[in-house]
């Protein structure tokens, strides 16, 4: 098996490279090539040593890949770091292929998903990016939009003004242009003509009164960041997966309530993103999208690190059994 850690993974993650690998995951994905596990996570807890599991898999038809994600969560004030693995498998034979380090995986792909959903639902013309959250994920989020689908405007709320203004300082200084941070939440969302939340919030930050006509409002975390009214009052709502979105964020707590359900969803991103659905049907409507992350996507840029890795001779080899 071959082992690639977390320093290999990131010199192999161009993020055009990612972009195309995500967007072929995703074509997989709209026309049911993609499988992922039943249930969607499982979690494994130790109180008594203060920390967790989190357990994910899927496999790729046309990859002929099958991929283990084990995250673990600690507590420990010792450790401050948690780590992410990616165990990939050969699809045909069963045989472990390596074990890759996923910390930027995750970053990279959660920042392709939310380029690929803006570009694929904004309106014409948009200019203005409202960011909420200022963390790892925030700056993989506005350096992937900025790539493929530039915005003018960028501005960046948090709890912390310290956090958002050393993100805007940062991401200027590597040459995103136009960003800066906003004084509260209401100022960086209201008028924006998109709205991407990256938070670990349990309490609405984001309100339906600040989304205008013709916004994209993108929830891509599994929390409650939004107003319910937010999302009901809607014009199309696209998600990633239902039964994922059926029991953690913006959705779940709807679908508990009886307001939402499968039925009001309007289409899968994979099938937005690929040209297998219209999308946004006037500059006019609100839509929401909601991107919690797909395992599948992890587990086709693990391989697509691995591939790479093996093709330059990277990461170190380990015999097994």
């Amino acid at each position: 098996m071959l082992m690639i850690n977390e320093a290999t993974a990131g010199s192999l993650l161009d993020l055009a490279g990612v972009r195309e690998c995500v967007r072929a995951a995703l074509e997989q994905q709209a026309t049911d090539r993609v499988e992922q596990s039943e249930p969607r996570s499982q979690f494994l807890k130790s109180e008594e040593h203060n920390n967790r599991y989190h357990i994910k898999s899927a496999y790729l038809q046309d990859d002929l890949v099958a991929g283990f994600r084990v995250r673990e969560f600690t507590h420990v004030p010792a450790r401050s770091d948690e780590m992410q693995l990616i165990l990939l498998s050969d699809l045909e034979t069963a045989a472990f292929l390596g074990v890759v380090s996923c910390d930027q995986i995750s970053e990279r792909r959660f920042g392709a998903m939310a380029a690929l959903t803006i570009e694929a639902l904004r309106k014409q013309n948009s200019t203005t990016l409202a960011v909420v959250g200022a963390g790892a994920l925030a700056r993989a989020g506005i350096e992937a939009i900025q790539e493929a689908v530039p915005f003018s405007s960028i501005r960046v709320a948090s709890r912390s003004p310290e956090s958002r203004k050393a993100l805007c300082a940062s991401l200027s200084a590597n040459g995103i242009v136009g960003i800066e941070p906003a004084d509260s939440i209401e100022a960086a969302c209201r008028d924006a003509d998109v709205i991407l939340t990256i938070t670990n919030a349990e309490a609405p930050l984001v309100h339906a009164a600040w989304c205008k006509s013709g916004s994209l409002l993108v929830s891509t975390v599994g929390r409650r960041e939004c107003e319910p009214e937010a999302v009901l009052q809607a014009d199309q709502v696209f998600i990633d997966d239902w039964e994922q979105c059926a029991v953690l964020g913006e959705l779940a707590a709807l679908h508990r309530e009886g307001r939402f359900g499968p039925e009001d969803v309007t289409a899968t991103l994979a099938k937005v993103i690929t040209g297998r659905h219209p999308g946004r049907q006037s500059e006019e409507d609100r839509i929401v999208a909601v991107p919690q992350g797909l395992t599948s996507l992890d587990v086709a840029l693990a391989n697509f690190v691995y591939r790479a890795a093996v093709e330059q001779k990277l990461g170190t080899e380990v015999e097994w059994p």
